[in-house]
C-alpha cells in the first residue's frame, strides 16, 4: 500500500537483531492489540534520555507564552464530581491549545505533577517547563457549581489573574469558556478575532449533554472494563440529549473497539464484538466524518487480522490513516496509525507517526514505550532503552515500559537490569501485564542457562498474555509457539511474528518454520 503522505527516512540504518532471543510486540500489536525539534527519546523535563540515568541537565528557560493547567481539585461531597473536575481540566487544556500564540503543556505533562498543588510555583514551573500555571477547584452544591481559578507567573510566584464563578450546573459550558478566555488573555494579551472564535467553539450547546460527554472522556481514558462501560453510558446519555453531538457515537464505537483488548464490564468477548459491530455501523451512518469512527473501524479490521484469520491489515491501516486526515490534531489517531504501519513493517513511516503523536501531546508514556518497542524489533536496543526510560519518567506505573526495556536489556546481555524490570512489572502489573512479567522472567532464566527453571516459570504462568508467542521457545517448546501462531492468526500476523521476532527467526531452516514463513515479505531495511 502506498503511503498517503511523505515520511522521513530512518534516522539510522537498520541493524540485524541478535539471533535467538525474543522481542516484544507493542501494546496493541497482536491485539493483545496517545514533531518539531529533536524528540528522539526526549525526557519529560526537556532533556534527552536516558531519563534519570545521569544528573539532570539544566532545562532551558520556559517560553514566555508557555502555560500548564494543573488538574483542578474537587471539593464537592459527591466523589463522582472528581470526574467532572478532571474532564473540565482536560477541556480547558484543549480550548487553550486552539490559541496558536500559546504553548500549552499537554494533559500528560500536567498529570506528572498531579496532587502537588502545595508545591512552590517556581518548582512546578521548572518541572513542567512552563512560565504560567493555572490552578483551580470545583465545588457543587445542589444546582450551584462554584469554580475558582487562578493564573500564576510561576517563576515569580505572582498572581496574574483570578476569578470565581458561581453559577448553576447548567452553566458549565460558560465556565469553561470564561476560564479559557481569562487564561489566554492573561498570558497572550488581547485576543485576535480568530482566537476568540476558536475559544468559543463548543461540541454541543446543551450543558447537560456536555457534562455527560466530558465524563465519558475521563472514563474512556481509564482503559479499564468498568471505565469503558461507564464511558459508553455517558456518551449515550449525551447523544440522547443532543443528537447533533455526533462525536459521541464515534467515541462509543471506539470504546467498544478498544475494549476488545481490556474487557467491557462483565460482558464476554463475543458480546463485546457484537455490540461493537452495531456501534460501528451506527457511527458510520451518523458520524462518517469523525476520527473516532475510523479508529474504531481500523481497530476492528486489525482484530480480524490478528485473531480471526481474516487478512484485513491493509484495510485497517487505511482506516487509521483516514482518522489522521479527519483530525490531524489527534495524537491518539497518529499513535494508532503508527501501530498499523509498524505491523506492516513500514518502520520509518511508523516512527514518523509516533513523532507526530509526541509533538501533539508530549509526555504520552504509551507513545514513548511503543517507539521503544519499534526500536527493539529493529535491533536498536540501546535506543529502545532510552525511549522506555522516557516512558517511565513520564509514568512510573506504565508496566509495558518495564517489559520492553527489560527485553532490550536482556538482548544487550544485562540480565541483572532485565531482572529489575521484571520485578517492577510484577509489583504493579495486573492481568495480562502480570502474566507477561512472568514471561520476561522465563526469558531471563533461559538466557542464564537454567532451562528447567524457565520451564517451571512458564508452566506456572501459562502461555498467554501479549508476549505468549515467545516464551515456549525460551522454555524449549518451539512447537507450542508455532501451534499458537498457526491456529490463531491470519497470514499478515503470522508473517510479522515469524520475520521480526528473533526467537522465532532462530527457527529458520526447520521444515515447519520454513513452510509457515514461505512468501512472507522481508521487513523494511532487511538485507
Amino acid at each position: 500500500m502506498t503511503p498517503r503522505r511523505p515520511v522521513p527516512a530512518p534516522a539510522f540504518p537498520n541493524r540485524r537483531p541478535l539471533d535467538g532471543w525474543p522481542r516484544t510486540p507493542g501494546l496493541f500489536l497482536l491485539l493483545a492489540v496517545c514533531a518539531t525539534g529533536n524528540l528522539k527519546g526526549q525526557c519529560p523535563d526537556g532533556t534527552p534520555p536516558p531519563c534519570g540515568a545521569r544528573p539532570a541537565r539544566t532545562a532551558p528557560a520556559p517560553a514566555a507564552n508557555s502555560v500548564a493547567v494543573l488538574y483542578f481539585d474537587n471539593l464537592s461531597r459527591d466523589t463522582s464530581d472528581a470526574y467532572l473536575a478532571e474532564g473540565l481540566t482536560d477541556e480547558v487544556i484543549v480550548r487553550l491549545q486552539q490559541v496558536r500564540r500559546l504553548e500549552v503543556k499537554s494533559r500528560f505533562e500536567s498529570r506528572r505533577v498531579r496532587g502537588q498543588h502545595d508545591a512552590a510555583p517556581a518548582a512546578l514551573g521548572r518541572a513542567l517547563g512552563a512560565r504560567y500555571l493555572v490552578d483551580g477547584t470545583i465545588q457543587r452544591e445542589g444546582e450551584r457549581l462554584v469554580v475558582r481559578v487562578e493564573l500564576t507567573r510561576a517563576d515569580r510566584g505572582v498572581g496574574v489573574w483570578s476569578q470565581s464563578f458561581d453559577k448553576t450546573s447548567a452553566s458549565v459550558l460558560d465556565v469553561i469558556d470564561d476560564v479559557a478566555r481569562g487564561v489566554a488573555t492573561g498570558v497572550a494579551g488581547q485576543l485576535l478575532p480568530d482566537e476568540s472564535a476558536s475559544l468559543a467553539r463548543r461540541p454541543t450547546a446543551d450543558p447537560a449533554a456536555y457534562e455527560h460527554y466530558v465524563r465519558g472522556n475521563v472514563y474512556l481514558a481509564q482503559r479499564t472494563p468498568t471505565g469503558f462501560a461507564r464511558a459508553v453510558d455517558e456518551y449515550e446519555s449525551a447523544y440522547a440529549l443532543d443528537p447533533r453531538l455526533v462525536i459521541a457515537p464515534g467515541r462509543i464505537a471506539y470504546a467498544y473497539a478498544v475494549s476488545t483488548i481490556y474487557g467491557f464490564g462483565d460482558l464476554p468477548a463475543d458480546s463485546i464484538w457484537a455490540r461493537g459491530g452495531r456501534a460501528v455501523d451506527r457511527a458510520l451512518r451518523v458520524a462518517p466524518d469523525v476520527a473516532d469512527t475510523w479508529m474504531a473501524v481500523g481497530f476492528r479490521r486489525f482484530a480480524l487480522t490478528v485473531g480471526r484469520h481474516v487478512d484485513s491489515l491493509e484495510a485497517a491501516v487505511e482506516a487509521l490513516d483516514r482518522a489522521t486526515e479527519l483530525d490531524p490534531s489527534s495524537a491518539e489517531a497518529h499513535h494508532q496509525y503508527a501501530q498499523g504501519l509498524e505491523f506492516e513493517s513500514r518502520d520509518s513511516a511508523a516512527f514518523a507517526e509516533y513523532r507526530r503523536a509526541l509533538a501533539l501531546e508530549p509526555g504520552r508514556a504509551v507513545t514513548y514505550q511503543e517507539t521503544g518497542f519499534l526500536r527493539l524489533i529493529e535491533g536498536r536496543y540501546r535506543e529502545s532503552i532510552e525511549w522506555c526510560d522516557s516512558a517511565l519518567a513520564a509514568d512510573p506505573q506504565h508496566v509495558r515500559g518495564y517489559l520492553v526495556r527489560g527485553r532490550a536489556r536482556l538482548l544487550l546481555g544485562d540480565a541483572a537490569g532485565a531482572a529489575r524490570d521484571a520485578a517492577s512489572a510484577l509489583a504493579i502489573g495486573r492481568g495480562g501485564d502480570a502474566v507477561d512479567a512472568h514471561g520476561l522472567r522465563v526469558l531471563i532464566l533461559a538466557f542464564g542457562g537454567d532451562t528447567a527453571a524457565a520451564r517451571r516459570e512458564a508452566a506456572s504462568a501459562g502461555y498467554s498474555g501479549y508476549f505468549g508467542f515467545e516464551w515456549p521457545i525460551a522454555a524449549g517448546h518451539a512447537d507450542v509457539s508455532l501451534d499458537r501462531i498457526e491456529s490463531m492468526t491470519s497470514r499478515a500476523t503470522r508473517c510479522f511474528l515469524l520475520t521480526r521476532y528473533p526467537a522465532l527467526a532462530a527457527l529458520r531452516g526447520q521444515p515447519r518454520y520454513d513452510r509457515m514463513a514461505a512468501g512472507c515479505p522481508a521487513p523494511e531495511g532487511a538485507p
